[in-house]
C-alpha cells in the first residue's frame, strides 16, 4: 500500500508539474501572439500614415499645378516683345563698351 501510495502521490505530482508546464507554455504562447499582433498593428498604421502623407503630398502638387493653371500667361506677343526688348539692350550694351573702349 504505501509502494501504490507513493506512486500515485508520485504520478499525481508528475502530472501537476506537467500541467504548470502546459500552463506556462500557453500563457507563452499568448504572449507571443499579442506581440505579433501589435507589431502586425504597428505595420498596418506606419504604411496608413505613408499612404496618407503620399495623398497629402500629391494632392498638394495637384493643387499645385490647378494655381499655376490659374496664372495668366504670356502670350506670344508679349514673350516676342521681351525678347526684342532684350535683344535691344545687349545691343545696347555692346555699343557703350565699344564707345568706352574706343575712347
Amino acid at each position: 500500500e504505501d509502494v501504490t501510495a507513493a506512486s500515485d502521490s508520485k504520478g499525481a505530482q508528475e502530472r501537476k508539474e506537467d500541467d504548470y508546464e502546459q500552463a506556462r507554455i500557453a500563457r507563452l504562447a499568448l504572449v507571443e501572439g499579442e506581440k505579433r499582433r501589435r507589431e502586425k498593428e504597428e505595420e498596418e498604421a506606419k504604411r496608413w500614415l505613408m499612404q496618407k502623407q503620399e495623398a497629402t503630398q500629391a494632392t498638394q502638387e495637384a493643387q499645385a499645378l490647378v494655381e499655376d493653371e490659374k496664372k495668366p500667361r504670356r502670350s506670344s506677343t508679349e514673350v516676342n516683345m521681351t525678347d526684342a526688348r532684350l535683344d535691344a539692350e545687349m545691343e545696347n550694351l555692346r555699343q557703350k563698351r565699344k564707345a568706352r573702349q574706343g575712347t
